[in-house]
């Protein structure tokens, strides 16, 4: 995929107090690494001049992060990086859409948002709040759920309801029970 550079990013060792983070050819290293900064120039000697007297220019050392670079994607300007990412997280979208295409249009689905300790943790009715009570849950449709896939919220786990209602079972929390009653 053939992208255009926008701006060249290039790693610097040592660079000079005057970097300054408001400087749009300036960014802080992300790593936190207080020996390297990023820099943005057209040609490394440019870079190494950026943060340099003329007496130890020689000592600088500048290196070529191109996964830093500022390129133009899909008409908006992005990290290189992020490009890899964002392609990553559409595959996956495509595969969990799918896998619901999968199922009849009529099928009904439920949304699992994380745990309550072991217990999985619900959508409520109508993607309001949340609930560790299956009977307080949410159901629903297929379209749904993919329009909320397709939104970018996908980090909830879908659950047709057919295999969900197989395995319902009703028990006694026995942390709940108040021991004076026993027997």
């Amino acid at each position: 995929m053939e992208l255009k550079i926008i701006k060249k990013a290039y790693k610097v060792r040592d660079p000079k107090s005057y970097f300054n983070s408001l400087d749009t050819n300036y960014y802080h290293n992300p790593d936190g690494d207080a020996h390297w900064e990023y820099v943005f120039a057209e040609t490394r000697e440019k870079a190494k001049l950026m943060c340099s007297d003329f007496d130890d220019y020689i000592n600088i050392v500048a290196k070529r992060v191109k996964s830093n670079d500022i390129v133009l994607f899909e008409g908006r300007e992005v990290r290189r990086g992020r490009i890899v990412e964002d392609i990553k997280r559409r595959n996956e979208l495509a595969k969990r859409v799918a896998s619901i295409l999968r199922f009849p249009e009529y099928e009904l689905f439920y949304v699992q948002s994380g745990y309550a300790g072991d217990i999985i943790l619900w959508w409520g009715l109508n993607s309001c709040g949340h609930t560790t009570d299956i009977t307080k849950a949410g159901i629903y449709t297929r379209d749904y759920v993919i329009k909320y896939l397709l939104a970018g919220k996908d980090n909830e786990k879908i659950w047709p309801a057919s295999h969900i209602k197989q395995h319902i079972t009703q028990c006694i929390n026995s942390e709940h029970l108040d021991y004076n009653f026993k027997s």
